[in-house]
């Protein structure tokens, strides 16, 4: 099940595993990234894609030269090994309902 309206938008579960990977070796270079969380040897890296472009639009996660981290407007406890997946859920609600990810309704 995607977590919001279309399966291109990326799986929860794909998601928790680039944020928790974040969480615990900090911000690094996409493809590394990608490798960890999706290896290409056992598995299509689509949906990994396709799950960190979309949250990297909503916000959730920065790009800068192919280095991936969190935004800077995430509270620090994104930066903490012990971030709860209630805690996420709560940011990511947060980030999905904010007025720059509605402008358009």
């Amino acid at each position: 099940m995607s977590i919001l309206n279309q399966p291109s938008d990326g799986l929860f579960n794909v998601l928790i595993v680039l944020a928790k990977c974040l969480v615990a070796f900090g911000p690094m270079k996409k493809d590394k990234l990608l490798g960890l969380c999706a290896p290409a040897s056992i598995t299509d890296q689509d949906m990994a894609k396709k799950t960190l472009r979309r949250w990297t639009q909503i916000g959730l996660f920065r790009e800068d030269d192919d280095q991936i981290r969190f935004s800077d407007e995430l509270p620090t406890k994104f930066s903490k090994r012990n971030l709860t997946l209630t805690e996420f859920a709560d940011s990511i609600r947060q980030l999905i309902y904010s007025p720059q990810n509605n402008e358009r309704f």
